[in-house]
C-alpha cells in the first residue's frame, strides 16, 4: 500500500511537471528587414506582446527576414537555432547611397531625378528602380532621354548603371552584393 501512494505521488509530481507550460520561441515574417536599425522598428511590431528578443535572421535576401519573437509574456533571451541573432546571417552589409542620377544627360537637371531614387534605394543591398517620368519631372518635354545613376557601397567604391535614350518605364537595378 506505501509503495503504491509513493508510486501515485511520483506520477503526480511527473503529471505536474509535464503540464507546466514551456516558454517557446518562435520566428515571424516581418517582409526583408534592411538594418539593425530597421529591425528595431519592424520587429517589436511584428512579435507583439509575446516579446522581441532582439535577434533576426534574413531568410530570402531582399524578400524577407523573421524576427525571433519570444514566449508569452515577452520572455527573453531564448536559445535558438544555428545562424539566428545578430551575429552571424546578420552581419552587417555594405548598403547602397546613391552619389549621382540624371535623367537626360543633354538636358538641365532639376533635382528631382536623384531624390527620387535616393528615397527608394539608399540604405537597401539592392534595389531595382522604375525609372518613371511622372515622378522625376521632364527636364526638356519631346527629346530621348537616357538615364544614368552612380552608387557607392561602403567603401568598395563607386558603381554605375545606365539606360539608353527612351529611359521612361525601364527598370535599373543597383547591387552592393
Amino acid at each position: 500500500m506505501i509503495a503504491k501512494t509513493i508510486a501515485r505521488a511520483g506520477l503526480f509530481a511527473l503529471a505536474i511537471l509535464t503540464e507546466a507550460p514551456i516558454a517557446q520561441a518562435f520566428n515571424v515574417e516581418a517582409g526583408p528587414i534592411w538594418s539593425n536599425e530597421d529591425a528595431q522598428r519592424k520587429c517589436p511590431a511584428v512579435c507583439g506582446r509575446t516579446g522581441w528578443d532582439g535577434n533576426w535572421t534574413t531568410t530570402v535576401p531582399g524578400r524577407m527576414s523573421v524576427c525571433n519573437c519570444g514566449a508569452p509574456g515577452g520572455a527573453r533571451g531564448l536559445p535558438r537555432g544555428p545562424g539566428f541573432g545578430s551575429q552571424g546571417f546578420n552581419r552587417p552589409q555594405p548598403t547602397i547611397q546613391v552619389r549621382r542620377a540624371i535623367y537626360g544627360r543633354q538636358c538641365p537637371q532639376s533635382g528631382s531625378e536623384i531624390s527620387d531614387i535616393r528615397a527608394a534605394c539608399n540604405g537597401r543591398p539592392v534595389c531595382t528602380y522604375r525609372v518613371d517620368v511622372n515622378r522625376i519631372s521632364d527636364p526638356c518635354y519631346g527629346t530621348r532621354k537616357d538615364y544614368f545613376v552612380e552608387w557607392s557601397c561602403g567603401a568598395a567604391g563607386s558603381r554605375t548603371a545606365s539606360l539608353p535614350p527612351e529611359a521612361n518605364g525601364r527598370t535599373v537595378t543597383l547591387s552592393c552584393r
